[in-house]
């Protein structure tokens, strides 16, 4: 059952076991192109060019090693504005950082979504009520319009529904 997170360290933790999940690695694939994406909780990682020590809410590396840096935002009432989004932009760059993505419960801003674009930051959204063994996600190329897919997983169904690519799928899977 869906549940109401009572704080962002949870949605953080939850984030990271839910894009490890072998289904959804395929919809990272498929949209993002990151191949055997593998995440990672909370880090520091020293900026290559202010020797800052910048805290990540989560990383990840596809099969060639790209470093790829996820931040996680858990608003309850606004969207990502262009700030935080351009703030993000730069730990990816200063860190050398090969891509970044942004998980946040509301999606972002338009300013923040034209920096997204501009900068190749992809972004997921997650209910801010899931967890690890219930949630609903969806993901959004910024530059490839036309990939998005949608997902519910939850162990009160006997599996789960997605889309992709504009095709409704219906799929049982064991959440054990």
């Amino acid at each position: 059952m869906l549940e109401i997170q009572p704080d962002w360290q949870k949605y953080e933790n939850y984030t990271v076991t839910i894009l490890n999940d072998k289904i959804l690695r395929k919809y990272i694939s498929d949209c993002f192109k990151l191949h055997n994406f593998e995440v990672h909780p909370k880090e520091k990682l020293l900026g290559e060019k202010t020797k800052t020590s910048w805290e990540i809410d989560a990383l990840g590396y596809d099969e060639n090693r790209n470093l790829v840096l996820i931040e996680c935002k858990y608003y309850s009432s606004a969207r990502v504005d262009q700030n935080t989004l351009a703030a993000f932009a730069y730990i990816i760059k200063d860190t050398g950082a090969y891509r970044g993505i942004v998980v946040t419960t509301l999606g972002l801003q338009e300013g923040a979504k034209k920096i997204a674009e501009t900068e190749g930051i992809e972004l997921i959204e997650l209910a801010y009520n899931s967890t690890d063994k219930n949630f609903y996600i969806r993901f959004s190329s910024c530059k490839k319009k036309e990939c998005s897919a949608v997902g519910l997983f939850t162990d009160n169904l006997p599996g789960a529904i997605s889309a992709i690519h504009g095709a409704s799928i219906s799929t049982q899977y064991d959440l054990e």
